[in-house]
């Protein structure tokens, strides 16, 4: 209906929930995830910057040993 009538602002309210269902469990993640001090922001982002560049790490080992293995 909304497609039909080409309203905007539906249209847009529809892809943002889409996007973000089921809301429910979006909400429990961030309560999860949410710091009450400094200190525990800190250490969460010292630890996803630790995580980020093991991942990065992994990833280019990977592509190596995947060229190498093609040569």
């Amino acid at each position: 209906m909304a497609n039909a009538s080409g309203d905007q602002e539906i249209l847009q309210y529809i892809k943002i929930i889409k996007k973000f269902t089921p809301l429910p469990k979006k909400v429990d993640v961030l309560r999860k995830r949410t710091v009450e001090t400094e200190e525990e922001a800190t250490t969460r982002a010292k630890k996803t910057l630790i995580i980020n560049k093991l991942l990065v790490n992994i990833l280019a080992k990977a592509d190596e040993n995947e060229k190498t293995a093609q040569a």
